[in-house]
């Protein structure tokens, strides 16, 4: 603290509060406790301090995380086609394609009816995409046939 004389004073309680604080030692030996393990012989270097949380190590379990089994996948699938040209060529695909198309006749989807006089048609188009199961191997091939979106 400064005074208008230009000497300093100090206050003696905060002085002495922060002198008495030190540091912890480093060289201090940790408390025992159930879960410090103790060296035999001055042979081989000492063990860490262990924790007592239990992973899956410690519990013998030296099988993969079922979390991370989407991760890798030991096939490499082929992508959806990008036009229905692609689709048709590939057998699969084809028969996808005929499994939506019966299904949309078998639902009653639709019509087919001469087109009026000066009417626009609304066109459709193929969607394409692998489903597939939990464990990344694929499920089916999945074709639909949906009307195209104009705004």
């Amino acid at each position: 603290m400064t005074t208008l004389s230009g000497s300093t004073t100090a206050l003696p309680h905060l002085v002495d509060d922060h002198a008495a604080v030190q540091p912890p030692s480093r060289t201090a030996t940790p408390p025992a406790d159930s879960t410090t393990v103790a060296t035999t012989s001055g042979a081989g270097p000492a063990e860490p301090p262990r924790h007592p949380m239990m992973t899956r190590g410690r519990h013998g379990i030296v099988l993969p995380n079922p979390k991370y089994a989407n991760l890798t996948t030991t096939t490499t699938l082929s992508s959806p086609p990008g036009s229905v040209h692609a689709a048709l060529r590939d057998l699969t695909w084809r028969q996808a394609m005929q499994e939506e198309y019966d299904a949309l006749v078998s639902n009653g989807t639709w019509t087919l009816v001469p087109r009026p006089a000066g009417a626009n048609v609304i066109t459709r188009k193929w969607i394409f995409k692998n489903k597939l199961n939990p464990d990344g191997t694929l499920e089916r091939r999945k074709a639909r046939w949906v009307v195209r979106g104009f705004n």
